[in-house]
């Protein structure tokens, strides 16, 4: 098959804009929006929802002062980083709805819906990560690295297909 026909199909055009919109993203991510201030807010808005969440559930929890975190039961069970906020996978679901060939009408309306989805699901993996340094500390480090990630990316996939599938203009066929 020639490079041109490849290049011409949707699949494959599809794939190179999601990549490069990822790209101007993360360069987006490290040079601007990591020190921005709205990283910061949006830290503290994950941390304080997690805390409220949390205080509901019926734990003593307080937030620290210096740094984003969470205690429970006055052990120290989370610092939060602005790399922790869920900007990240908010740049991942938007770089692919904004990549895929769906009319501009349904990705406006979606976007916010989706990253709001996203929000509530990074306070939900931040509460659990709380909730597991607390009893189950041994298992924090790869539940942080893998299982939680892992899960909120397939969540994130899930939500871009359901909306791709319902919306798509173009017939992608590999």
């Amino acid at each position: 098959m020639e490079t041109n026909t490849i290049l011409k199909k949707p699949i494959t055009l599809f794939i190179i804009k999601a990549i490069a919109f990822y790209f101007a993203w993360d360069l987006i991510m490290v040079y601007y929006l990591d020190t921005h201030p709205f990283s910061f807010w949006l830290s503290n808005l994950v941390n304080n929802t997690a805390l409220y969440c949390l205080d509901m559930m019926g734990y003593a929890v307080r937030g620290y002062n210096t740094v984003i975190g969470i205690n429970i039961n006055g052990k120290a069970c989370v610092f939060m980083g602005n790399p922790c906020n869920g900007l990240d996978f908010m740049g991942v679901f938007l770089c692919l709805v904004v990549a895929y060939p769906a009319h501009w009408k349904s990705k406006i309306w979606f976007l916010p819906i989706g990253i709001i989805a996203i929000h509530f699901l990074n306070v939900l993996r931040v509460i659990l990560l709380a909730l597991n340094v607390h009893y189950w500390r041994s298992t924090f480090d790869f539940n942080h690295k893998y299982t939680f990630m892992i899960a909120v990316y397939i969540l994130i996939f899930l939500l871009w297909t359901y909306w791709a599938k319902r919306y798509k203009t173009l017939e992608i066929n590999a």
